[in-house]
């Protein structure tokens, strides 16, 4: 073979399989597009279903899945989520689950599916899915199911429970109310201040434990007073000698490198004051902690008001001016209430029957027609699930 014989082989053999790679490649291309149109298709078709509650983020990266999905969504704020849906908090991140007037606290690492069972004893499901860790906090409002593992807890309304499962097992502390625990044709009540642990074989355990009754996990309290707030904190004690004392540790950051005090020789409970902030706390006997928890004092100091000035005069000839009414956001403040009076006989106003209130989202709004007199203002901040 000469050498232009040998370079038109080479040429032929190099076209053969340059055109295979190219027609694997574009293959590839295809699937995947294929996949991402499905994906995309399913949650165009998701916003068209009923959302069953909202995810809310507080810290970090919380992720949410669609039922059959292939694509995390990273999730932003608040979002709704859907029957069948998974949701993941990462590490070092929380979130709360909104699920009718139900809040589930998801803690960092956590992954949980939620089913809407419209044919059982209760119309919402979480299940807890195995991970290498993992905790919720349960508010319930109404019944509600925790399946973990398999295992089905069964909440009703007005009880206040965490569960967290890892390595070691699982642990369940009801704080209010009451709980029943279904494991195989096992059935077991836990009421208020009872705690059920199970190793990682699903044998009881008898360990001192706490079961922490104040303040419920991830608490919020308000300052109304330019005092410190007072916490209440209360426990009940499991499998204890009378004649242990508990250390409770406060500080301000959740590695506990910035202490802030440290309280000793406790029984079952114990108040301490705390400025605006968020505080994370333990429960230790003998170095080993049997309970922590984290909370926010929140300052509930008015909204500091920006316009109408103090002293502003509107003139007006045949129509009666509109009133811009603006004030600073507070964070963490969930409405406003905006309150403007006349001023009476004696000058003074009459904040009692005020004659504009206004309950608002916004941190502003337009009062059309405002009479003539002269005017006082005002503003209220709320904040939900406060204590």
């Amino acid at each position: 073979m000469n050498g232009k014989e040998r370079a038109n082989s080479d040429f032929k053999s190099f076209k053969l399989i340059d055109f295979f790679a190219i027609l694997f490649l574009l293959s590839l291309a295809v699937y995947s597009f294929n996949l991402f149109r499905l994906d995309l298709f399913q949650s165009l078709d998701a916003r068209n279903d009923e959302p069953v509650g909202n995810v809310i983020i507080k810290n970090n990266i919380v992720q949410r899945r669609f039922s059959d999905r292939v694509i995390w969504d990273r999730l932003f704020v608040s979002s709704p989520v859907y029957s069948g849906d998974l949701i993941r908090v990462a590490e070092l991140s929380d979130a709360t689950l909104e699920l009718g007037e139900n809040r589930i606290d998801l803690n960092e690492n956590t992954l949980v599916r939620i089913h809407s069972a419209k044919d059982s004893e209760s119309s919402i499901q979480i299940e807890l899915l195995e991970l290498t860790e993992g905790a919720i906090s349960l508010v319930a409002a109404e019944d509600i199911v925790v399946n973990v593992a398999g295992r089905f807890l069964q909440a009703s309304s007005g009880t206040v429970l965490n569960v967290s499962t890892g390595d070691e097992g699982t642990t369940i502390q009801v704080s209010e109310g009451s709980a029943v625990f279904i494991r195989s044709e096992q059935v077991r009540e836990i009421t208020s201040g009872g705690i059920l642990a199970l190793d990682e074989g699903g044998a009881e355990l008898t360990d001192r434990a706490v079961v922490i009754l104040s303040p419920i996990s991830n608490a919020r309290y308000l300052k109304v007073e330019p005092e410190p707030r007072l916490v209440n904190f209360s426990w009940n004690r499991v499998h204890f000698e009378n004649s242990d004392a508990l250390l409770l540790t406060i500080a301000s950051d959740r590695n506990f490198t910035q202490f802030i005090r440290s309280i000793g020789n406790l029984y079952d409970r114990a108040q301490v004051s705390f400025d605006a902030g968020q505080w994370y706390w333990r429960l230790s006997l003998e170095g080993k902690v049997l309970g922590e928890g984290r909370f926010t004092v929140t300052e509930a100091a008015p909204p500091s008001l920006i316009t109408p000035a103090a002293g502003s005069v509107f003139h007006y000839q045949t129509d009666p001016p509109n009133i811009h009414f603006q004030w600073l956001e507070i964070e963490g403040a969930s409405s406003y209430i905006m309150e403007a009076a006349l001023a009476g006989t004696g000058g003074a106003p009459d904040f009692e029957n005020p004659h504009i209130s206004r309950q608002l989202t916004a941190s502003s709004f337009v009062y059309p027609g405002i009479e003539p007199g002269t005017w006082y203002w005002r503003g209220k901040t709320g904040f939900s699930s406060l204590f």
